[in-house]
């Protein structure tokens, strides 16, 4: 039972105005923010994308040894973001140091 209240829980944030269902400007507003985050995180650590024969390579030079494709470039720089969080998830898991990123060496200013 415990599970199935976590699952609700993530699914149906407090953040909702409905006390059941999301609605449909509920999802957009969320997944709108979702991306917000996505491209954020793309531009703080930098992720580079490359055309690489009939694709795009996607990687990421503060965060070693990730390197990513796609048939697109937004489809390499998406599969690029959720290795980073993966990435950056497993080092927390593991407590090691998180990498330091462009942004924060310029003091903010990338």
């Amino acid at each position: 039972m415990r599970f199935y209240a976590e699952i609700r829980k993530r699914a149906y944030p407090p953040g909702l105005k409905t006390a059941g269902r999301p609605t449909w400007a509920e999802v957009r507003r969320l997944l709108g923010d979702l991306e917000e985050v996505r491209r954020a995180l793309a531009d703080t650590l930098g992720i580079k994308v490359e055309p690489d024969g009939d694709g795009f390579h996607a990687f990421c030079p503060v965060l070693k040894g990730l390197h990513v494709g796609g048939s697109t470039r937004q489809e390499a720089l998406g599969n690029a973001v959720d290795g980073a969080i993966l990435y950056l998830g497993s080092l927390r898991r593991h407590g090691e140091p998180l990498p330091v990123c462009r942004a924060a060496e310029a003091g903010g200013q990338a």
